[in-house]
């Protein structure tokens, strides 16, 4: 005859139904991630070998590893050395010289091409 090992006559009910997962969830979706580390250490001792709980853990670290390389001042696009507005005022005013200067040259082409 086999033997049940110890614990094995208790049913273990699923992680998904467990309040603290449900917790961590909802600290996930709503951007608490500290909080959502805490839920999850609490249901990590219980399900540890869990699928869900496995991949609930990555996802945390993927938000977080995320997080911590974001930059403040993502908003702007521009290289370093073009954010500050004398340098784009620059910018603007020599492309619109050479916007002049070709136009110019085109009139001047199509005068002799017509002329």
């Amino acid at each position: 005859m086999i033997a049940k090992p110890s614990g094995a006559g208790q049913a273990q009910a699923p992680v998904e139904m467990d309040p603290a997962y449900a917790e961590a969830l909802e600290c996930m979706q709503q951007g608490l991630w500290d909080e959502a580390a805490a839920a999850l250490e609490k249901i990590d001792a219980r399900y540890s070998d869990s699928p869900a709980v496995r991949a609930l853990r990555q996802r945390l670290a993927l938000h977080l590893s995320a997080e911590d390389t974001w930059v403040n001042d993502a908003g702007s696009r521009l290289p370093p050395l073009l954010r500050p507005r004398v340098v784009r005022v620059l910018v603007i005013a020599n492309l619109a010289i050479y916007l002049l200067l070709a136009i110019g040259w085109l009139v001047g082409l199509w005068s002799g091409v017509l002329g």
